[in-house]
């Protein structure tokens, strides 16, 4: 295949350029500053491009988004009528899993409480709680929500999954609706946030849900971070009503220096890097729908724009 790539935000280190050309050594891959003529686009393999930046290409066949997400590339009010496609890699949704579970088992045996003892010099055992006394809820049960859903299951704890609509999933039992909603939060242990960000989703994690939340409940936000009211959750985690949050995404992100999550000792931050699709799948599948475009076949991993996912 002949094409060239351009990418939107998106270093294109050397690892990536390997990747691609490992795979198709006749494809071409620029950084938006080596492009002399944007005409000559084909493909744009982006992540937060900033808005307007892609209708540049007047001739772009397809938008590959280098993840699961791509919420930060359907944001673009000027964005071109071409297929926008993502992420999806098998592997990825195992590493999602077990980032989850850690954080799972990180509030089960609390082990926040033992960093402030070992801190403090204080020799102190607290009450073990087994897997099967700990209710687990998995908002969103996608590809990466279902896998997790039943990582979990398969560990003995008792795992609840809401979908936007009704279905089965081995293990799982799932609800959905604002119905089944009420009752998953009132039984979970800890809600884990594994949503998609759409118009319906985005600022659901807020003071009222929070307050149907099990007092005592972990929140576990792992979806995008516009999910999340942020001052909503530090009012539900000061108060006491939840026992604390894990956070791999923020509405801004890095996360700005001073920011009050940074220090707060009831909430845990990473950077965004709960799971990572590889290079090499990256370049299989960006080419692969590059293919398909070219050919006029329907093209693998395409997304709804209007759903968002």
């Amino acid at each position: 295949m002949k094409g060239v790539l351009v990418s939107a935000t998106l270093k294109l280190d050397e690892v990536f350029r390997s990747a691609f050309a490992a795979e198709d050594a006749s494809v071409e891959l620029l950084m938006p500053e080596e492009v002399d003529d944007p005409a000559t686009i084909d493909f744009a393999l982006a992540w937060r491009p900033p808005q307007g930046v892609l209708k540049r290409y007047p001739n772009l066949k397809v938008i590959c988004s280098i993840a699961a997400g791509v919420d930060n590339i359907l944001a673009d009010p000027e964005l071109p009528d071409v297929p926008v496609v993502r992420m999806v890699d098998p592997e990825q949704a195992e590493a999602m899993a077990l980032f989850v579970i850690w954080h799972v088992i990180w509030y089960q045996r609390r082990f926040d409480l033992y960093l402030e003892q070992q801190e403090a010099q204080v020799w102190r055992r607290q009450p073990q709680r087994s897997a099967t006394d700990t209710t687990v809820a998995v908002l969103g049960l996608g590809r990466m929500g279902s896998v997790t859903a039943q990582r979990l299951a398969g560990l003995g704890y008792p795992t609840l999954g809401w979908a936007r609509s009704p279905r089965t999933l081995e293990g799982v039992e799932v609800v959905s609706g604002g119905e089944g909603l009420e009752t998953l939060l009132a039984r979970a242990d800890v809600v884990i946030n594994l949503l998609p960000l759409t118009a319906e989703t985005r600022g659901l994690l807020d003071g009222a849900l929070f307050a149907r939340m099990k007092p005592g409940a972990y929140l576990i936000q792992m979806g995008r971070g516009p999910h999340l009211v942020e001052r909503d959750l530090l009012a539900a985690v000061d108060s006491g009503h939840l026992a604390g949050a894990s956070l791999d995404v923020f509405e801004q992100e890095p996360l700005p220096p001073g920011h009050t999550f940074w220090t707060h000792p009831r909430i845990l931050v990473t950077p965004h890097c709960a799971s990572d699709a590889t290079a090499d799948l990256v370049a299989v599948q960006t080419l692969a729908a590059a293919r398909a475009a070219l050919a006029g076949t329907e093209i693998p991993n395409g997304v709804n724009k209007t759903d968002g996912y």
